[in-house]
């Protein structure tokens, strides 16, 4: 019972047992709604194994936990006596925040003094080094998304560079007849490609920004942005820098005179 209790179980109705007792069992409430043992019955006997025992009470899990609403308890003396006694168990110890390396030390000799290399440890994860394991996994993630993100962005870029250098092939010619300097029309696009890249990045961070602080509100978190999100629309504008570079140099090699010949 005091098992039970530590797991935050409790018996529903009838009676809880002893464990020396060889004779009554505890039904979980599954268990006695599909018998049909009801909470004011009493009296039911059920057979386990080749005994049978008497329905000491009806066992309610605690809350949150199913595995007891399946299940037939009975007393270790009785495990014992039918031979379900198993050689392997598993015990569940709560301990103080911070303590769990000091308790696994000295819990082995205290479980089982006669052999205590026979207990097998299984601790729970350090806060600070989940915490980092966490960490270190959301970066990678973010590494890799970023990663790809800036690729399409990049073709992105370069797709819509050269749509407006198809749309404008006229303009250019012409403005290479009058004798504009070829670099002047690259710089014209290039520039034009990273003021696309920063605007971009700035929408991204507003509405990101926007997004992540709605949700920071409706959960109760406290938000926090940091100050490196500034420089998203700054790599916005290398990344369309590095996307305009391409359609920049192909807006030189525009031959004016076919051009206007075919005009």
């Amino acid at each position: 019972m005091d098992g039970l209790a530590a797991r935050g179980a409790s018996v529903q109705s009838g009676l809880p047992f002893a464990d020396a007792d060889t004779n009554t069992v505890l039904l979980g409430e599954r268990v006695a709604s599909e018998l049909g043992i009801g909470g004011a019955q009493a009296g039911h006997e059920i057979t386990v194994g080749d005994a049978r025992m008497r329905v000491a009470g009806i066992l309610e899990d605690a809350p949150h936990q199913s595995a007891l609403a399946t299940s037939i308890v009975i007393t270790p003396a009785a495990a014992r006596q039918l031979g379900m006694l198993p050689t392997v168990r598993t015990v569940h110890i709560g301990v103080t925040q911070g303590t769990a390396s000091r308790v696994a030390r000295y819990l082995p000799m205290a479980l089982a003094p006669a052999d205590p290399q026979s207990v097998s440890l299984k601790l729970p994860a350090d806060p600070r080094s989940l915490r980092a394991s966490l960490m270190t996994d959301a970066e990678q993630t973010t590494l890799i998304i970023t990663v790809v993100m800036v690729v399409v962005s990049i073709f992105t870029v370069v797709n819509t560079m050269q749509i407006a250098i198809a749309e404008r092939r006229r303009e250019i010619g012409i403005s290479l007849a009058l004798g504009m300097p070829a670099w002047h029309i690259a710089a014209q696009f290039l520039l034009e490609a990273m003021l696309l890249g920063f605007c971009g990045g700035f929408a991204g961070m507003a509405v990101g920004s926007l997004m992540a602080a709605a949700l920071a509100m409706g959960m109760g978190w406290p938000f926090m942005l940091p100050w490196t999100v500034l420089l998203v629309p700054v790599a916005g504008a290398v990344v369309g820098a590095v996307g305009g570079v391409v359609p920049a140099v192909q807006a030189t090699r525009v031959d004016s005179a076919e051009l206007l010949r075919s005009a």
